[in-house]
Protein backbone atom coordinates (compact mmCIF):
# COMPACT_ATOMS: atom_id res chain seq x y z
CA UNK A 1 0.00 0.00 0.00
CA UNK A 2 2.77 2.47 0.90
CA UNK A 3 5.90 2.91 -1.13
CA UNK A 4 9.14 3.69 0.72
CA UNK A 5 9.42 6.79 -1.46
CA UNK A 6 5.97 8.18 -0.67
CA UNK A 7 5.02 11.27 1.28
CA UNK A 8 1.83 11.69 3.30
CA UNK A 9 0.06 14.71 4.73
CA UNK A 10 -2.35 14.83 7.62
CA UNK A 11 -4.27 17.98 8.47
CA UNK A 12 -6.21 18.80 11.63
CA UNK A 13 -8.53 21.76 11.93
CA UNK A 14 -7.46 24.51 14.35
CA UNK A 15 -7.33 23.11 17.90
CA UNK A 16 -8.98 19.90 16.70
CA UNK A 17 -7.02 17.59 18.98
CA UNK A 18 -9.57 16.78 21.70
CA UNK A 19 -13.30 16.40 21.98
CA UNK A 20 -15.93 16.53 24.70
CA UNK A 21 -19.39 15.26 23.80
CA UNK A 22 -22.74 15.60 25.55
CA UNK A 23 -26.07 13.82 25.33
CA UNK A 24 -29.52 15.43 25.54
CA UNK A 25 -28.93 15.89 29.27
CA UNK A 26 -26.38 18.61 29.98
CA UNK A 27 -22.80 17.86 30.90
CA UNK A 28 -20.13 20.14 32.35
CA UNK A 29 -16.36 20.38 32.38
CA UNK A 30 -14.26 22.77 34.46
CA UNK A 31 -10.75 23.86 33.54
CA UNK A 32 -7.82 23.95 35.90
CA UNK A 33 -6.94 27.47 37.16
CA UNK A 34 -5.56 29.77 34.47
CA UNK A 35 -4.17 33.28 34.74
CA UNK A 36 -6.55 35.09 32.42
CA UNK A 37 -4.89 37.83 30.37
CA UNK A 38 -7.39 38.69 27.64
CA UNK A 39 -10.66 40.46 27.27
CA UNK A 40 -12.69 37.80 25.41
CA UNK A 41 -13.24 34.06 25.60
CA UNK A 42 -13.10 32.12 22.35
CA UNK A 43 -14.10 28.49 21.89
CA UNK A 44 -13.80 25.86 19.21
CA UNK A 45 -17.16 24.10 19.29
CA UNK A 46 -19.41 22.00 17.11
CA UNK A 47 -22.86 22.29 18.61
CA UNK A 48 -25.18 23.33 15.80
CA UNK A 49 -27.70 20.79 17.11
CA UNK A 50 -27.31 21.78 20.76
CA UNK A 51 -25.84 24.55 22.86
CA UNK A 52 -22.76 25.55 24.81
CA UNK A 53 -22.61 27.98 27.73
CA UNK A 54 -19.71 29.05 29.92
CA UNK A 55 -19.17 30.63 33.30
CA UNK A 56 -16.15 32.02 35.10
CA UNK A 57 -15.24 30.72 38.56
CA UNK A 58 -13.11 32.67 41.01
CA UNK A 59 -10.36 31.28 43.23
CA UNK A 60 -13.04 30.23 45.73
CA UNK A 61 -14.75 28.09 43.08
CA UNK A 62 -17.86 30.27 42.99
CA UNK A 63 -19.23 31.91 39.82
CA UNK A 64 -18.05 35.47 39.21
CA UNK A 65 -20.92 37.87 38.44
CA UNK A 66 -22.02 38.61 35.75
CA UNK A 67 -20.10 35.75 34.07
CA UNK A 68 -22.52 33.00 35.15
CA UNK A 69 -24.22 30.23 33.18
CA UNK A 70 -27.55 32.02 33.67
CA UNK A 71 -26.17 35.20 32.04
CA UNK A 72 -24.31 33.43 29.23
CA UNK A 73 -25.72 33.76 25.72
CA UNK A 74 -26.12 30.19 24.42
CA UNK A 75 -23.82 29.30 21.53
CA UNK A 76 -25.30 27.02 18.85
CA UNK A 77 -23.08 26.67 15.78
CA UNK A 78 -20.04 24.88 14.41
CA UNK A 79 -17.05 27.26 14.56
CA UNK A 80 -13.36 27.11 15.37
CA UNK A 81 -13.18 30.67 16.69
CA UNK A 82 -16.44 31.65 18.41
CA UNK A 83 -16.71 34.38 21.03
CA UNK A 84 -18.72 33.70 24.19
CA UNK A 85 -20.79 36.60 25.57
CA UNK A 86 -22.63 37.35 28.81
CA UNK A 87 -25.54 39.69 29.54
CA UNK A 88 -24.39 42.61 31.66
CA UNK A 89 -20.75 42.56 30.52
CA UNK A 90 -19.12 44.01 27.40
CA UNK A 91 -16.04 41.79 27.81
CA UNK A 92 -13.85 39.95 30.34
CA UNK A 93 -11.25 42.71 30.81
CA UNK A 94 -12.21 43.02 34.51
CA UNK A 95 -10.68 39.56 35.02
CA UNK A 96 -7.33 40.28 33.31
CA UNK A 97 -4.40 39.19 35.45
CA UNK A 98 -6.57 37.12 37.81
CA UNK A 99 -6.54 33.34 38.25
CA UNK A 100 -9.89 31.88 37.15
CA UNK A 101 -11.45 28.62 36.04
CA UNK A 102 -13.91 28.23 33.19
CA UNK A 103 -16.89 25.89 33.49
CA UNK A 104 -18.46 24.84 30.21
CA UNK A 105 -21.96 23.37 30.04
CA UNK A 106 -22.85 21.51 26.85
CA UNK A 107 -26.21 20.09 25.86
CA UNK A 108 -26.93 18.23 22.65
CA UNK A 109 -30.30 18.49 20.96
CA UNK A 110 -32.64 15.56 21.46
CA UNK A 111 -32.88 13.43 18.32
CA UNK A 112 -36.36 13.12 16.85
Amino acid sequence: MYDRNSLGLSVLRRDGFASLNASASAGTVTTRPVLFSGSRLFVNAACAQGELKAEVLGEDGKPVEPFTLANCAPFSADKTLASIAWKGAADLSALAGKPVRFRFARKAAAKA
